[in-house]
């Protein structure tokens, strides 16, 4: 086979943009939709997740507590690719 014969086969791929996908549904704001109890526990998640972020150790840490990684450091089993 030749170089233009693989060509030929490949299929056709979309022009990539580098302006991000629009969705059809307009934004809804999040405290018309969310109840105060729900957007208190979406605060507090933020929060929680802003602090694990907040440094590679704590970030490690959570990921060795949910079993991602493992003591060593390394991806657990099952998240090997």
């Amino acid at each position: 086979m030749t170089t233009e014969t693989l060509k030929s086969r490949a299929p056709a791929r979309a022009p990539r943009s580098a302006a991000p996908r629009k969705s059809s549904q307009p934004k809804q704001d999040v405290s018309v939709v969310l109840s105060e109890k729900q957007q208190q526990e979406l605060a507090e998640m933020a929060d929680y997740v802003s602090e694990l972020t907040s440094s590679k150790a704590k970030s490690v840490a959570f990921l060795k507590r949910a079993g991602i990684l493992n003591t060593k450091g390394d991806l657990a089993k099952p998240y090997r690719g």
